[in-house]
Parts: structure tokens; C-alpha cells; sequence
């Protein structure tokens, strides 16, 4: 699981800094994995859709408890943890895994 994760962390940033377009990202990703699980290729696409869509009110909840705002955070960093918040509020991932 954790490659799956690197893997979501990249399509992310591929969206949310790279500006590529979601829908071809993820295309992309699942055509050039086809040996993924359906379970996997489901929490890739949730993690990757909802880090997308919930960014505003997830950059509020960083920027509430953190020194560093994103806006100042390198794009990894920002983009790790914009996932990993996710993934506490919004799915059921032991904390640790988040």
C-alpha cells in the first residue's frame, strides 16, 4: 500500500501543481497499471479526486494548526499532507496509515 500511496502523491501533485487534468492523470495511471486490484485502483481514485476536491477547505485545516502556511510549504510537503488529512476526515484509514 505504501507505493499506492507514493503513486497518489505524484498524481496529485501532478494535478494540483503540474496542472495536468484529472480525468487524463488518472486515465493515464490506471491504463499504465492494469495489474492493480479494483480495491486499489478505488482508494487511488478517492484519494486522488478527493485530495482535488476538497483542497480549499483541507488547506484551511493546515494552514488552522500549522506554522507554515501552504502557500509557503514546498509543493511534496504541501501535497503530503493536504493526502494524509484527507484520508484522517474523510476515510476510514487507521490514523497511522494516514
Amino acid at each position: 500500500m505504501a507505493d499506492i500511496r507514493k503513486d497518489c502523491l505524484n498524481l496529485i501533485v501532478d494535478v494540483l501543481e503540474a496542472h495536468r487534468p484529472s480525468h487524463l492523470v488518472i486515465a493515464d495511471y490506471l491504463n499504465s497499471h492494469s495489474d492493480l486490484s479494483d480495491q486499489d485502483k478505488s482508494f487511488v481514485k478517492r484519494i486522488l479526486m478527493g485530495t482535488i476536491e476538497r483542497k480549499i477547505m483541507l488547506d484551511h485545516v493546515i494552514d488552522a494548526v500549522s506554522k507554515t502556511g501552504t502557500a509557503k510549504m514546498k509543493p511534496v510537503v504541501r501535497n503530503v499532507i493536504r493526502m494524509g488529512v484527507y484520508q484522517l476526515l474523510y476515510m476510514n484509514v487507521p490514523d497511522s496509515a494516514s
